[in-house]
């Protein structure tokens, strides 16, 4: 089975955690949510037994929580500037950007579409308030919202609501 060991930097307990071929390239490893904050060594074995690592580390970051967001609804011709605000800053890792994602209604099947509509998140007020413009939607309605890394290692979530005006 193939699998990941997450070993804490500063010592302690492994934590053994399921992994999937992403591609013949690419394995995901699943993190548990209580995994405290620190730095992992990462190891991956294909038997559950035998680990192999290349010095890989995973740098666990303090959960972060949307306090606040405004505006609540906007035209779905996008262009409105939404404020988050977050329980603890957000920390910035060079090349690893924040960006906030959108993922509109798809009206036909009242279902959310496959694809995020990426736009940056950019910092107003030191690492815990920044903004993002709205993207255009086709159809008035819930839209999903997004604040993550690019390298998808820290999300914030939360539904907004788009008005047709």
């Amino acid at each position: 089975d193939l699998s990941c060991k997450l070993s804490p930097s500063r010592g302690g307990k492994p934590v053994l955690v399921g992994a999937d071929w992403q591609n013949s390239n690419l394995i995901h490893c699943v993190t548990p949510i209580t995994l405290p904050m620190e730095d992992y060594l990462v190891e991956v074995s294909d038997n559950g037994v035998d680990f192999v690592s290349n010095n890989t580390f995973f740098k666990v970051l303090p959960r972060m929580v949307i306090t606040e967001f405004q505006p609540r609804t906007g035209p779905v011709v996008g262009g409105t500037v939404v404020t988050v605000s977050t329980s603890n800053p957000l920390v910035s890792i060079p090349g690893d950007p924040f960006v906030c994602l959108f993922r509109p209604l798809d009206a036909s099947s009242s279902s959310f579409l496959a694809n995020w509509i990426e736009k940056p998140f950019r910092f107003i007020h030191g690492q815990m308030i920044g903004t993002c413009v709205t993207p255009s939607q086709k159809t008035a309605g819930i839209s999903s919202f997004t604040v993550t890394r690019l390298s998808w290692i820290q999300q914030l979530s939360f539904e907004s609501v788009l008005e047709d005006r």
